[in-house]
């Protein structure tokens, strides 16, 4: 059963001021409680949405500009590696003008001089043809001549045939004066009477071997006298199918007096492998400052690395050394005297102080008759080291000598040298597993160029190094790759950073063999160009690192604006607010007294009773 209750009127009035007043005490309450003047929609929709909405977008460039700021590091980083690198560059400068200047290598017009009226000085295959053709005495091969296919050079009587080093002293084991030839032709280069072929680099790769094809790169002589090698690089490289069997070598002294002097490096690969063939009555001598280095590999066909043998006539062969020959035959023997009815009576003469190193035996053939036979003589003082099959000896001669006047082919052997009793023990070895060509001549000028090359060399590989490893988070700018930064939270504005290719080869920077001093010239010239393109670089990556930097703090003002504008829109004002609930403590305590008031009229009737 509901029993209503009866108020006055002015206890009505007063408890709904009440109440209303604690309503707003509970507002004010949770606005001191959040600091916020509206918590929900409800509060205010209009400014509540508005609100959220610069508060989003604030967040949004928040995220951007994280992102400026991985950009910013990412350039920064391509400016500093690409600023160090650059002083590589200057340093590297400086090294090839300091090449420059010591005239390792001197211009042409220096080397025109040293040969005089009579001598040329000659750059192409064209220049060279007409220089021999024409006579002159002295020809200086100035850099690097890739010769006529199928052509050989036909040299006259008293001609030399000379590179820079000739001039200048140097004697590195990189010509800077080559020759290259290719083809089919019997020969690269014939020699005549007193002819001179020094410090030059000859390579010969024949593209098939014939009858009469593809055999020599040097011919010294056939009937002429005089002729002397000296300080050579030789390779020869026979490739095709042929079968046929040149008895012919790299080089071939024929029916001539010849003399090797200073260092010849010969390499023979291919088809047919002899390095040095003596022939036809010829005499060579292997001078006493001499050092013959000869490595036969890859071949076809089993060579003997010097063949030895007379023409049939009674013109024997002689071969006398003096100096050091350094044998490495992966085919046959070291050394072949030939025998037989046709190619017998030749004489091989190892001289006191001289020292022969080889990887296979001595190869002594048959007699022609009981007159014409092979002979090799070891004189007392002589070094010989012979590794082959048998095993390894290394001995100083006594005075030996080994005659075959028999019918059949005989040996020599390192078996054959400890035991002959002729012989006493060396005191080193070779260290044939590392056998390699012995580097050209003295050490002087060979360490000084080699030396400023090779800080060269390292310098670029340093600089090299230093651009690949300028990438931050995987972009490098330097190696030609791209940086993408966005602006706005929409993404439909943004800026792109478009990298170079800074590695020295991309800015030019090729020329990296000093053949001449015109290369080294060409170096300085390409390393001041990639100097100017690094500054550009720079200055390009400062303008953008600028052009992202004012992006970057323009949105972090722009966050700024944006948070204050939501704040404004919802945050409410604490003193207000603190007012507004000390004057609702105080209306309230008064409408509670007013209450006791309304209700002392009610109290009154008790009185009566």
């Amino acid at each position: 059963m509901f029993n209503n209750i009866t108020l006055t009127s002015s206890m009505r009035s007063n408890l709904y001021a009440l109440k209303n007043l604690t309503t707003q005490m509970n507002k004010t309450q949770n606005r001191l409680a959040s600091g916020l003047k509206i918590n929900s929609a409800i509060d205010n929709a209009s400014s509540y949405y508005q609100a959220r909405a610069l508060n989003n977008r604030a967040s949004d460039l928040d995220a951007l500009l994280d992102s400026m700021g991985q950009s910013i590091q990412t350039i920064s980083t391509a400016i500093k590696g690409l600023e160090k690198s650059g002083e590589m560059l200057e340093q590297a400068a400086m090294i090839a003008e300091a090449a420059y200047e010591a005239a390792i290598i001197p211009e042409k017009a220096w080397f025109e001089a040293q040969v005089g009226e009579n001598g040329a000085v000659v750059s192409t295959a064209q220049e060279l043809k007409d220089a021999v053709n024409s006579g002159k005495e002295t020809i200086c091969v100035y850099g690097k001549i890739n010769y006529f296919e199928n052509q050989s050079i036909t040299m006259k009587a008293n001609q030399k045939l000379v590179g820079t080093e000739y001039f200048t002293g140097y004697t590195g084991n990189k010509k800077y004066s080559e020759i290259n030839f290719t083809g089919t032709q019997y020969a690269a280069i014939r020699t005549a009477n007193n002819g001179l072929i020094s410090d030059l680099e000859l390579n010969f790769d024949a593209i098939r071997i014939e009858k009469n094809l593809g055999r020599n790169l040097l011919i010294c002589g056939e009937s002429k006298k005089g002729i002397v090698l000296n300080n050579l690089d030789l390779s020869r490289d026979i490739q095709g199918t042929d079968s046929y069997q040149s008895l012919n070598g790299v080089i071939s002294f024929s029916y001539t007096t010849g003399k090797v002097d200073g260092v010849i490096n010969i390499k023979s690969q291919g088809q047919s492998a002899d390095a040095i063939s003596v022939h036809g009555g010829s005499k060579l001598e292997i001078a006493e400052k001499a050092v013959v280095n000869i490595n036969i590999n890859e071949i076809k066909t089993s060579r003997s690395a010097i063949y030895i043998y007379a023409d049939g006539n009674g013109k024997n062969t002689q071969m006398d050394i003096y100096g050091k020959v350094n044998i490495k035959n992966n085919s046959s023997g070291s050394f072949d005297l030939a025998g037989g009815s046709s190619y017998c009576g030749n004489t091989l003469t190892i001289h006191d102080g001289a020292e022969v190193t080889m990887s296979k035996y001595v190869y002594v053939g048959s007699r022609k008759d009981e007159n014409t036979y092979n002979s090799v003589n070891i004189e007392a003082g002589a070094k010989v080291n012979i590794k082959d099959s048998r095993g390894e000896a290394e001995l100083i001669s006594q005075g030996y000598s080994l005659e075959n006047n028999t019918a059949s082919g005989r040996y020599l052997y390192s078996t054959t040298l400890a035991n002959s009793g002729n012989f006493t023990p060396s005191g080193a070895t070779i260290d044939w597993d590392n056998f390699a060509n012995t580097a050209v001549g003295s050490a002087g000028d060979e360490v000084a160029l080699n030396k400023i090359a090779g800080q060269y060399g390292e310098m670029m590989s340093a600089y090299d190094d230093m651009i690949k490893d300028s990438s931050y988070q995987g972009i490098n700018l330097l190696t030609g790759g791209s940086l993408t930064t966005m602006f706005n939270e929409n993404r439909t504005h943004s800026f792109v950073v478009q990298g170079e290719d800074m590695r020295s080869n991309a800015l030019g920077i090729t020329t990296r063999e000093w053949q001449t001093r015109d290369d080294i010239a060409a170096s300085i010239k390409e390393i001041k160009a990639a100097m100017s393109k690094v500054r550009d670089m720079v200055e390009s990556l400062g303008n953008n690192l600028s052009i992202i930097q004012t992006r970057e703090n323009f949105t972090d003002k722009l966050i700024d604006v944006l948070q204050t504008g939501a704040d404004d829109l919802v945050l409410a004002d604490m003193n207000e607010e603190s007012a507004n609930y000390l004057a609702l403590q105080t209306r309230n305590n008064l409408a509670v007294n007013a209450l006791a008031l309304a209700a002392q009229s009610s109290s009154a009737v008790l009185k009566l009773f």
